[in-house]
This record gives C-alpha cells, structure tokens and sequence, in this order.
C-alpha cells in the first residue's frame, strides 16, 4: 500500500504540488460520518485551490481489500465519493484514485468498477522495480537470449549486473568446502573484483554466464526435444510458489532469474578460485 512517503514521488512525478495530493486510507476512519466528513473538507479545499491555480488535486482513497468487510466498505465508499460529486455545485477540482489490495483467493475475484465513471486497471506492484524495466519484452525469449542481449547490446531490459551481483553469496554457498574462512574470503574476493571500477572482470564474468546459460539450453535440447527454453515466463505464470505465497510477478521473475544463474555462477566462482 502507498505510504505518506510516496506522496512526493507521486507529486513530482506528475508535477504538481504535494499538498495537492491526497492521501486517504478507509481503515483510519472510525465511522462513515468521518468519512464523509473528511471527503467533504477536500471537496471544498480542491474547489477553492482550483479557482486560483487553475490545477487539479489528486484524490487517492486506498483500502486493504484482504481484511473483513473489506468489499463493503469499498462499495459504500464508492457511493458516498459518486454522491458527493453528483450532488456538488461545481465542476470536480481533482482526479480521484482508489488502489485496492486484492487477496489471493484460491477461485476468488473482483470485477472492479467496470461501468462509467470509472476506469478499471490491475498492476502487478505501485512500485515497480528498477532491476526489471519492462516484463512485456521478456516474453517468447530464452534467458540466455535475454542476457546475452544485456552484455552485447545493453538494452537496459534487465540490471543483469545487479542480478549477479546479489547471486554471488548464495552461489558462493554451493561450493563445497569445510573451511568457513575460506567460504568467506573466496566470495569477498570475487565480490571485490566484480565491483572494481575496472569493469574488466565484470565483463567476462557476465559473457562466461551468459556463455554456460546457452550450453545448458543446447544439452537440454538434446536430452528432450520438446525442451522449449523460451516458454519460461508463461510456466513461471502459471505454477509459481512465491506467486502463491502473494508476492508480486516481478519479485517472483526476479527470484527466478537468480536461482536460474546461480548454479551456473558458482562454477566461474569455483574456477576463478
């Protein structure tokens, strides 16, 4: 759910003033009349601002969807914003947004607020991830195609760097070795070398990745012809635990994309030693 924080985002973002954003949340009330009351005070505040600025505040109403009486209180506050609005005097002086928090119901849904006034949309996050700049174009291609083009060409689709970087302890971990100092240092130092200003080692770090992740692909095809590396993204859809367990699509690609270089990661990490 948004925070207070995520104001001055939403206001820079959209370059208006933060005071013109307004946060609401239905559980901080602790009636309908104070509701009601505090929707009518930004009624009359929006009004007045927008006779001087000639600007539109931004109305957000947000509610955690998974909690008891939760649709109720979204359709009832649905009426009451549709009420007020119908029944003012004046043209709306803001732009208004409920984010709902949706659970994760084996068979449940929610049809939203599909009819006139409103316009209805699902996101996946409110904030996106920036290690994933687009999940549409990570669609019908392998992972090896997908870094080989973050090394060769930088797309900028992935933070490939980032996702190594954050691999390197756990794969670290799968060597097999007695010694827990040694564990320690061997990581630091890959960890040392990775991160140098000299992005040498860095470099080939990645294209030998990349290089082990096409290999795989090839031995897979030929042990099962039906092998389809590029259908990854639709599996992870469709059966995924971290997906199950309410995370969000991105997150879970994320962890997929890590746990997916890993063992391949410990090899260099391995060799390197």
């Amino acid at each position: 759910m948004l925070t207070t924080a995520a104001k001055t985002e939403i206001a820079n973002t959209l370059k208006m003033k933060k005071s013109k954003v307004i946060l609401l949340s239905l559980h901080q009330f602790g009636s309908e009349a104070e509701f009601e009351k505090k929707l009518d005070d930004s009624f009359k505040v929006s009004i007045e601002e927008v006779k001087v600025e000639k600007s539109k505040s931004l109305l957000i109403v947000q509610i955690d969807a998974r909690e008891k009486n939760a649709f109720n209180l979204i359709e009832c506050s649905k009426f009451k914003i549709q009420c007020m609005a119908r029944n003012s005097r004046h043209d709306l002086a803001f732009n208004l947004l409920f984010v709902v928090h949706l659970p994760r119901v084996a068979g449940g849904f929610y049809s939203g607020y599909p009819g006139d006034p409103w316009s209805c949309v699902h996101i996946d996050e409110l904030v996106s991830q920036e290690e994933i700049m687009s999940l549409d174009l990570l669609q019908n291609r392998s992972i090896a195609e997908i870094l080989r083009s973050e090394v060769v060409d930088q797309h900028g689709v992935i933070n490939f760097g980032k996702l190594v970087e954050n691999a390197i302890p756990k794969a670290g971990t799968m060597i097999k070795e007695e010694n827990m100092e040694r564990r320690i240092t061997r990581v630091d130092k890959f960890l040392k070398g990775y991160r140098v200003k000299n992005k040498a080692f860095k470099m080939i770090t990645l294209q030998k990745l990349v290089d082990l992740l096409e290999n795989k692909d090839k031995s897979m095809l030929k042990y099962d012809e039906t092998y389809n590396p590029r259908t990854w993204l639709s599996k992870l859809c469709l059966s995924n635990k971290s997906l199950n367990e309410g995370s969000t699509f991105g997150s879970a690609v994320w962890t997929h994309l890590q746990e997916y270089i890993t063992p391949l990661l410990a090899q260099i990490i391995a060799f390197t030693d």
